[in-house]
């Protein structure tokens, strides 16, 4: 199966499953509301890297858009999100503009992450 809008196969190496309530990000605990966890675990999603990957490649192929400012939105709240540093868009992320696009997310996160709500 492939989702085209990314243009990602979906297989074991592009999704994940596991998903917990306790070590989910606050941002998506408020989702989780209600949902059992033997539910979260059973759901399988596109891993980080295919993900921030996904948005960021959107974002290139539709730039000086506002669709692209869209996607980067997207991909914005993945890099807030998690743990990303250079050395792992760097070992993961498919091509060096969006190795470039994440480092630029990456100097906003601080700004973002204190004016956040997500606490």
């Amino acid at each position: 199966m492939v989702d085209s809008a990314l243009g990602v196969t979906l297989s074991d190496d592009t999704t994940q499953t596991g998903l917990c309530r306790e070590t989910a990000h606050g941002e998506l605990q408020e989702y989780c509301q209600g949902v059992g966890d033997e539910t979260l675990s059973s759901i399988t999603w596109f891993s980080l890297r295919t993900s921030l990957d996904g948005w960021l490649n959107l974002a290139s192929r539709w730039q000086g858009t506002a669709e692209a400012i869209v996607y980067l939105m997207y991909a914005e709240r993945l890099v807030d999100a998690n743990d990303v540093s250079r050395n792992w868009c760097e070992n993961n992320l498919t091509d060096a503009k969006h190795v470039k696009a994440a480092m630029r997310l990456m100097k906003g996160k601080e700004n973002r992450i204190l004016q956040s709500t997500w606490g």
